[in-house]
């Protein structure tokens, strides 16, 4: 991706630079012995795990390093705690995210193993949509597939809609939220991964070890989930939400609340404002 840029304008990198620059790939192998163990990946074993990254990234083309990235794992992973550790995220996301919920009835768009939004599925009609299909087996709310692009599948307006980190996953972030909107009839939930501005010093830094692991995460661990590193700044979401016409009712700074996440999270509160926010669904 060398001499690219994201949706807003950030210069992208090729993968393998994150790897090959010492104080990157030092982050990058200290994180990987974590997300190893905690993924049930022997002790011993652990440190071998960013030596099969960086040279399946150095020696082969990006699909088929991270197939063989994926079947490493697959050899010596226990599933057992990596569906844990998938539950505990759950559960802290549910918990940010709970108390801002409106109405009966939400869509949780982008809902990947959909455990959030099934979390709310005593309390609320809950809708599931994404465009892979990788719903954990735990799940009971029903999950409509979703082409990346045009209408969502919900003929039906919701409440309360959620993008969980969901914005930068999308070709065109500004299309799908627009899309969102159309679909809600009160509040946006958001919870985004935030950059400094390109023009900060930690710039670089900061965007390369949130797209490796954004790209660990969702092509390794999970396969085939779209990751065109579309991150923005703080300013950068909130001005795309004003400008869209809603009104921004909380603003919380969450910080790296993933400890195997080297991202900095926000989570945003968006209200419809009846007067200028596009047209809800008819």
């Amino acid at each position: 991706m060398q001499g690219r840029t994201n949706a807003f304008g950030m210069p992208l990198r090729d993968l393998r630079h994150a790897v090959e620059t010492p104080e990157t790939a030092r982050d990058i192998a200290d994180l990987l012995v974590e997300v190893a163990a905690a993924i049930g990946i022997r002790t011993s074993t652990a440190p071998e795990l960013f030596s099969i990254v960086r040279d399946c990234l150095k020696s082969q083309p990006l699909d088929l390093a991270e197939c063989a990235i994926h079947e490493w794992i697959e050899a010596n992973a226990a599933d057992a705690k990596l569906d844990d550790r998938m539950a505990e995220r759950a559960a802290q996301i549910v918990a940010q995210v709970g108390p801002y919920l409106v109405g009966a009835r939400i869509a949780d768009v982008g809902c990947g193993d959909g455990l959030v939004g099934d979390a709310f599925a005593k309390d609320y009609e809950v809708v599931l949509t994404d465009v892979v299909g990788y719903v954990d087996p735990r799940v009971t709310s029903p999950l409509t597939l979703y082409a990346g692009s045009g209408p969502l599948p919900i003929k039906t307006p919701v409440d309360s809609a959620l993008l969980l980190t969901v914005l930068h996953h999308a070709e065109d972030p500004v299309a799908l939220f627009e899309e969102t909107a159309r679909i809600t009839a009160k509040r946006i939930i958001i919870i985004e991964s935030v950059v400094p501005s390109a023009k900060a010093s930690t710039f670089e830094s900061e965007f390369e070890l949130a797209a490796f692991f954004d790209w660990f995460y969702n092509r390794i661990l999970h396969m085939g989930v779209p990751v065109p590193y579309n991150y923005n700044s703080t300013e950068g979401w909130t001005g795309l939400f004003r400008d869209a016409g809603w009104t921004m009712s909380e603003v919380v700074d969450l910080g790296r609340d993933q400890k195997l996440v080297p991202e900095h999270h926000m989570l945003f509160v968006l209200d419809r404002n009846a007067a200028s926010a596009p047209a809800l669904l008819r």
